[in-house]
């Protein structure tokens, strides 16, 4: 223990790296690719969700037609009743 104090001169540990130190531009690299995934899975996700609304309208679009057809057949018969 005596040596090693020796060597170090005093007893406080040398300051820890940064992560920068650590793992340079992987971690840039790494940390951009994820946040480009992430767009890219937000906005097919939204895609997704706007699709799905637009097929939801065309659907309550066509029961309107198919009712007020109905709906102009049976005054059409009363009428002629």
């Amino acid at each position: 223990m005596a040596a090693l104090q020796a060597q170090n001169g005093d007893d406080e540990l040398a300051a820890l790296p940064s992560k920068e130190e650590l793992f340079g531009e992987q971690l840039e690299a790494i940390t951009n690719e994820y946040q480009e995934d992430m767009s890219k899975l937000e906005e097919a996700e939204k895609e997704n969700k706007d699709k799905v609304a637009q097929s939801l309208q065309d659907k309550l679009a066509m029961r309107r037609q198919r009712r007020a057809r109905k709906n102009l057949e049976e005054k059409e018969i009363a009428v002629m009743s």
